[in-house]
């Protein structure tokens, strides 16, 4: 029950895989979905960067992401940010961009995917987007 909790799906991946946690099949269809996402994420987070800070937390920039999305575009109807997300678009980030490979803080978690299960979560949301232009 509860974080260890597996369930079997075929999803469509480079390799078949089942028995995924579920906490990643969330995101990863979330992220194929809501591709702007991830754009966002880096955007906010690359600010902070050039900003001078050396550490940060990646739930500042999910709070960041919440007030742009509801205050700032006044986009009530879009994608809401689940907090069990951010791990992963935090991996995401430190493995496809090496200025942030120690420059977030994290904590002890039960983050459930490998470098190569979230990398293939991303190649399959840009594969969304080719298909979709």
């Amino acid at each position: 029950m509860g974080y260890h909790r597996k369930c079997e799906v075929r999803v469509e991946m480079t390799t078949t895989v089942a028995a995924l946690p579920v906490r990643y099949l969330a995101w990863r269809k979330f992220h194929v979905d809501n591709s702007d996402v991830f754009d966002i994420f880096k955007r906010f987070a690359v600010e902070a960067f050039e900003s001078g800070r050396e550490r940060l937390g990646s739930r500042i920039i999910a709070e960041r992401m919440r007030w742009y999305t509801l205050i700032e575009t006044q986009d009530v109807e879009g994608w809401k940010l689940n907090n069990n997300h951010i791990p992963y678009y935090t991996h995401l980030l430190m493995y496809t961009d090496d200025r942030f490979a120690d420059f977030f803080e994290l904590r002890p978690s039960r983050f459930d995917a490998t470098r190569e299960m979230i990398l293939d979560a991303h190649r399959a949301c840009l594969d969304a987007q080719k298909d979709s232009d």
